[in-house]
């Protein structure tokens, strides 16, 4: 992918242009190598995610293989088995990533009346200056 489309993307991204964002990587596709593509499909799932388009996100994260962009898109639909699947497969060495995993599967045991805290207290660990805000502790009324 091309240094100028890279930052194409962030300029819109820093605006909040999703829909940009989504045509600049859509446009970029065709002439991509596989690597490439995956990473484009990323930025699709990504910008669709904030748009809110969790189908759209679904479809671009599964075709980039991005296993954390398919659960956030899943928790959304609320296909809660499936998001679970996708994190227990999702490995990262970024503590962002593996933080928003450890979130997700918080929200994951919430829905399904298990203890959140766990999850939620991980994801404090590993990015507090991302989640400590929204500490949930297992002590609350």
């Amino acid at each position: 992918m091309s240094e100028v489309l890279f930052e194409r993307m962030r300029e819109l991204a820093a605006v909040r242009d999703f829909a940009g964002v989504k045509r600049e990587a859509a446009s970029a596709l065709e002439g991509a190598d596989p690597d490439q593509r995956a990473d484009l499909w990323g930025y699709i799932a990504w910008a669709a995610i904030e748009q809110g388009d969790y189908g759209q996100a679904l479809d671009a994260a599964e075709r980039s293989g991005d296993r954390l962009y398919e659960a956030e898109a899943r928790i959304h639909l609320w296909q809660f088995a499936e998001a679970r699947a996708a994190l227990e497969a999702f490995e990262s060495e970024d503590n962002e990533d593996a933080a928003d995993a450890a979130w997700f599967r918080g929200l994951i045991a919430e829905f399904e009346g298990e203890d959140p805290a766990p999850w939620f207290e991980r994801a404090v660990e590993l990015a507090p200056e991302l989640y400590a805000c929204l500490l949930y502790t297992s002590d609350a009324a």
